[in-house]
């Protein structure tokens, strides 16, 4: 008697990458307090991530799958070649978001800057937010 396999639950759909914010970013919206505070504590999240993927707790490969650009993510892996020296991951306190700020957008790029702490020394990271067909998506990020 030959017993078939068995066959799995289907799996949910995968979900997709989620908009940073809504087409209102640069519009009367961006002057609204509770606004900006959620889109500051979305930057904040993405930026976590970015930090995780940075410490080596989080695959690189897992950020194509948010808002952030290839060129980001491509960047991520060149930092994480410079700095770690192919030692993954580093040995210590994972890095932590300190603070995020949102300064005036400029020629319609929502731009960022937070500050994090790496390896007890404090560092900035500054970045901007471009549009991509209907989401928002992490144009340039900069570890100084």
């Amino acid at each position: 008697m030959y017993l078939m396999r068995p066959v799995g639950l289907p799996h949910p759909p995968r979900p997709q990458a989620t908009p940073v914010a809504g087409p209102d970013l640069l519009g009367p919206a961006a002057d609204d307090p509770a606004a900006r505070e959620t889109l500051r504590n979305q930057v904040a999240r993405l930026l976590t991530a970015w930090l995780e993927a940075f410490d080596g707790r989080r695959p690189v490969a897992a950020l194509r799958n948010g808002p952030f650009t290839v060129g980001t993510v491509e960047q991520l892996q060149r930092q994480i070649r410079a700095d770690h020296r192919g030692t993954l991951p580093r040995p210590g306190t994972p890095s932590r978001l300190l603070r995020v700020h949102l300064p005036p957008a400029h020629r319609g790029r929502p731009a960022f800057m937070g500050s994090v702490l790496i390896h007890d020394r404090v560092r900035a990271l500054v970045g901007c937010l471009g549009r991509h067909g209907p989401h928002w998506l992490i144009d340039e990020l900069t570890l100084l």
